[in-house]
């Protein structure tokens, strides 16, 4: 094989976790045990110096951000958010600052939805919630999100 084809093929394999750490999703999480992650990005979302890897699970109608995180006893598995509806379509690392609501998003705040965060660890960007992206802080225990209006070009 070239080194054009070894390229273009290896830009075409999906990232996946470890397989310990998608089986700890698995046994956590058994409703998405048949869906391969999606959107997969492996960050140090809890700032111990290990990669931990988050991606996007579907069954039917529902949809989760799961998160998988390093630890010395083994892999601890977790959720960021959990839906109804096609979900977020595309996952980005968040770069540790504050960030606010913006003004573009509904007048109520959603569950699990905070006016404003302010973190010193990496997030998660998520896209695609009716044109809305979510910035989910991050870190032992991953919760909440601040809607930060629309999607960007």
């Amino acid at each position: 094989m070239s080194v054009l084809a070894m390229a273009i093929f290896a830009s075409s394999v999906a990232v996946q976790p470890p397989p310990a750490a998608v089986s700890a999703l698995r046994r956590e999480y058994p409703e998405f045990a048949k869906s391969s992650l999606q959107q997969v990005i492996a960050v140090d979302a809890d700032g111990d110096g290990r990669k931990d890897w988050v991606g996007v699970a579907r069954a039917e109608r529902r949809w989760a951000i799961l998160i998988a995180y390093a630890k010395p006893e083994g892999w601890r598995a977790a959720n960021i958010d959990m839906g109804e509806g096609p979900g977020p379509d595309r996952l980005e690392i968040l770069p540790p600052s504050a960030y606010a609501r913006h003004a573009t998003c509904t007048s109520t705040l959603g569950p699990n939805e905070r006016a404003s965060f302010t973190s010193s660890l990496p997030g998660i960007m998520a896209s695609g919630f009716e044109g809305n992206r979510r910035a989910y802080q991050l870190g032992q225990h991953a919760w909440g999100y601040v809607c930060v209006g629309g999607e960007t070009p």
